[in-house]
Protein backbone atom coordinates (compact mmCIF):
# COMPACT_ATOMS: atom_id res chain seq x y z
CA UNK A 1 0.00 0.00 0.00
CA UNK A 2 2.87 2.37 0.81
CA UNK A 3 4.31 1.76 -2.64
CA UNK A 4 1.07 2.80 -4.33
CA UNK A 5 0.79 6.03 -2.31
CA UNK A 6 4.43 6.89 -2.94
CA UNK A 7 4.10 6.09 -6.65
CA UNK A 8 0.99 8.31 -6.89
CA UNK A 9 2.90 11.10 -5.14
CA UNK A 10 5.77 10.70 -7.61
CA UNK A 11 3.38 10.88 -10.57
CA UNK A 12 1.93 14.14 -9.23
CA UNK A 13 5.43 15.49 -8.61
CA UNK A 14 6.54 14.52 -12.14
CA UNK A 15 3.47 16.26 -13.57
CA UNK A 16 4.19 19.47 -11.64
CA UNK A 17 7.87 19.41 -12.58
CA UNK A 18 6.93 18.77 -16.22
CA UNK A 19 4.64 21.80 -16.19
CA UNK A 20 7.57 23.94 -15.07
CA UNK A 21 10.18 22.35 -17.36
CA UNK A 22 7.82 22.25 -20.36
CA UNK A 23 6.97 25.93 -19.91
CA UNK A 24 10.64 26.92 -19.54
CA UNK A 25 11.70 24.94 -22.60
CA UNK A 26 8.81 26.29 -24.66
CA UNK A 27 9.62 29.88 -23.62
CA UNK A 28 13.31 29.38 -24.40
CA UNK A 29 12.57 28.02 -27.87
CA UNK A 30 10.20 30.93 -28.53
CA UNK A 31 12.88 33.42 -27.50
CA UNK A 32 15.48 31.76 -29.71
CA UNK A 33 13.02 31.62 -32.59
CA UNK A 34 12.37 35.37 -32.45
CA UNK A 35 16.02 36.23 -32.95
CA UNK A 36 16.66 37.74 -36.37
CA UNK A 37 18.18 35.27 -38.82
CA UNK A 38 20.78 36.69 -41.15
CA UNK A 39 21.62 33.51 -43.02
CA UNK A 40 19.15 32.83 -45.84
CA UNK A 41 20.57 29.31 -46.22
CA UNK A 42 19.78 28.43 -42.57
CA UNK A 43 17.33 25.46 -42.66
CA UNK A 44 15.97 26.33 -39.21
CA UNK A 45 14.89 29.83 -40.24
CA UNK A 46 11.43 28.66 -41.32
CA UNK A 47 11.18 25.64 -39.02
CA UNK A 48 8.04 25.26 -36.98
CA UNK A 49 8.41 25.44 -33.24
CA UNK A 50 7.57 22.56 -30.92
CA UNK A 51 4.32 23.14 -29.04
CA UNK A 52 4.13 23.60 -25.29
CA UNK A 53 2.26 20.30 -24.96
CA UNK A 54 5.08 18.47 -26.75
CA UNK A 55 7.68 19.97 -24.39
CA UNK A 56 5.50 19.01 -21.42
CA UNK A 57 5.14 15.43 -22.71
CA UNK A 58 8.89 15.08 -23.35
CA UNK A 59 9.70 16.41 -19.87
CA UNK A 60 7.13 14.07 -18.28
CA UNK A 61 8.44 10.98 -20.07
CA UNK A 62 12.05 11.96 -19.37
CA UNK A 63 11.43 12.45 -15.64
CA UNK A 64 9.40 9.24 -15.41
CA UNK A 65 12.18 7.21 -17.05
CA UNK A 66 14.82 8.96 -14.91
CA UNK A 67 12.96 7.94 -11.76
CA UNK A 68 13.76 4.29 -12.52
CA UNK A 69 17.43 4.75 -13.41
CA UNK A 70 20.29 4.17 -11.00
CA UNK A 71 20.73 7.95 -10.54
CA UNK A 72 17.06 8.62 -9.88
CA UNK A 73 15.81 5.54 -8.02
CA UNK A 74 15.46 6.46 -4.36
CA UNK A 75 13.05 3.64 -3.67
CA UNK A 76 9.29 3.42 -3.45
CA UNK A 77 7.14 2.95 -0.40
CA UNK A 78 8.97 1.42 2.53
CA UNK A 79 12.20 0.75 0.63
CA UNK A 80 14.77 3.52 0.32
CA UNK A 81 17.92 3.47 -1.82
CA UNK A 82 21.02 5.61 -1.54
CA UNK A 83 23.41 5.40 -4.53
CA UNK A 84 27.08 5.19 -3.58
CA UNK A 85 28.55 4.99 -7.08
CA UNK A 86 29.43 2.40 -9.70
CA UNK A 87 25.98 0.81 -9.60
CA UNK A 88 26.08 0.05 -5.87
CA UNK A 89 23.43 1.20 -3.38
CA UNK A 90 22.73 1.17 0.32
CA UNK A 91 19.20 -0.01 1.09
CA UNK A 92 16.98 0.53 4.10
CA UNK A 93 13.54 -0.97 4.58
CA UNK A 94 10.93 0.79 6.71
CA UNK A 95 13.54 3.38 7.77
CA UNK A 96 14.93 0.81 10.19
CA UNK A 97 18.08 1.47 12.13
CA UNK A 98 20.01 -1.04 10.01
CA UNK A 99 20.86 -0.54 6.34
CA UNK A 100 22.74 -2.84 4.01
CA UNK A 101 25.11 -2.51 1.08
CA UNK A 102 23.38 -4.54 -1.61
CA UNK A 103 25.53 -7.25 -3.20
CA UNK A 104 28.56 -6.46 -1.02
CA UNK A 105 29.45 -9.52 1.08
CA UNK A 106 31.40 -9.18 4.32
CA UNK A 107 34.22 -11.53 5.28
CA UNK A 108 31.59 -13.65 7.06
CA UNK A 109 29.67 -14.17 3.81
CA UNK A 110 26.56 -12.08 4.43
CA UNK A 111 25.79 -8.61 3.04
CA UNK A 112 27.39 -5.72 4.88
CA UNK A 113 24.93 -4.20 7.34
CA UNK A 114 25.50 -0.89 9.08
CA UNK A 115 23.82 1.60 11.40
CA UNK A 116 26.32 4.46 10.96
CA UNK A 117 28.16 5.35 7.76
CA UNK A 118 29.37 8.20 5.58
CA UNK A 119 30.33 8.52 1.93
CA UNK A 120 33.48 10.56 1.28
CA UNK A 121 35.65 10.74 -1.82
CA UNK A 122 33.70 7.89 -3.40
CA UNK A 123 34.37 5.57 -0.45
CA UNK A 124 31.83 4.35 2.11
CA UNK A 125 33.00 4.16 5.71
CA UNK A 126 30.86 2.74 8.50
CA UNK A 127 30.32 0.34 11.32
CA UNK A 128 29.53 -3.33 10.82
CA UNK A 129 26.37 -3.73 12.83
CA UNK A 130 23.70 -6.25 11.96
CA UNK A 131 20.34 -6.92 13.55
CA UNK A 132 20.86 -10.64 12.91
CA UNK A 133 24.60 -11.37 12.70
CA UNK A 134 27.16 -10.61 15.40
CA UNK A 135 29.28 -7.89 13.81
CA UNK A 136 29.36 -5.41 16.69
CA UNK A 137 32.36 -3.15 17.33
CA UNK A 138 33.70 -3.72 13.81
CA UNK A 139 34.11 -1.12 11.04
CA UNK A 140 34.55 -1.17 7.28
CA UNK A 141 35.73 0.89 4.33
CA UNK A 142 34.24 0.02 0.94
CA UNK A 143 35.38 1.42 -2.40
CA UNK A 144 32.66 0.83 -5.03
CA UNK A 145 35.06 1.65 -7.88
CA UNK A 146 37.38 -1.25 -7.05
CA UNK A 147 34.80 -3.29 -5.12
CA UNK A 148 37.30 -3.70 -2.29
CA UNK A 149 35.95 -4.07 1.24
CA UNK A 150 38.37 -3.57 4.11
CA UNK A 151 37.18 -4.58 7.57
CA UNK A 152 38.52 -3.47 10.96
CA UNK A 153 38.01 -5.41 14.20
CA UNK A 154 37.69 -2.31 16.41
CA UNK A 155 37.31 1.46 16.42
CA UNK A 156 40.99 2.23 17.11
CA UNK A 157 42.23 0.36 14.02
CA UNK A 158 39.57 2.08 11.88
CA UNK A 159 40.43 5.53 13.28
CA UNK A 160 44.15 5.01 12.52
CA UNK A 161 43.35 3.94 8.95
CA UNK A 162 40.90 6.82 8.47
CA UNK A 163 43.39 9.46 9.66
CA UNK A 164 46.01 8.28 7.17
CA UNK A 165 43.58 8.51 4.24
CA UNK A 166 41.50 11.59 5.16
CA UNK A 167 38.40 9.47 5.73
CA UNK A 168 35.69 10.47 8.21
CA UNK A 169 36.27 9.68 11.90
CA UNK A 170 33.64 7.71 13.79
CA UNK A 171 32.19 10.92 15.20
CA UNK A 172 31.17 12.03 11.65
CA UNK A 173 29.31 8.84 10.74
CA UNK A 174 25.54 9.22 10.45
CA UNK A 175 22.49 7.00 10.28
CA UNK A 176 20.75 6.03 7.05
CA UNK A 177 18.09 8.75 7.17
CA UNK A 178 20.59 11.59 7.67
CA UNK A 179 22.69 10.29 4.75
CA UNK A 180 19.55 9.77 2.65
CA UNK A 181 18.25 13.29 3.26
CA UNK A 182 21.74 14.69 2.71
CA UNK A 183 21.84 13.12 -0.76
CA UNK A 184 18.19 13.31 -1.88
CA UNK A 185 17.37 16.60 -0.15
CA UNK A 186 18.08 20.13 -1.38
CA UNK A 187 18.08 20.65 -5.14
CA UNK A 188 17.46 16.95 -5.89
CA UNK A 189 14.22 17.04 -3.89
CA UNK A 190 12.94 20.14 -5.68
CA UNK A 191 14.18 19.49 -9.23
CA UNK A 192 14.00 15.69 -9.65
CA UNK A 193 11.25 13.10 -9.15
Amino acid sequence: MEVMFHFAFELVKITLLSLVYGTLLFALTQLLRKRPRHDPLDPTANAKSISWLSWFAMAWVGLFVFMFTYWGDHGLGDTAFLPIGHGKVIESINAMEHARLLDVPSSKGHEVETTLFKLRNGVVCGNLDSWFYEDTDAFFVYDPATEVLKEFPDSSSYEAYARQRALPPISELGDFMSNYHGHWGGWRFWLLP
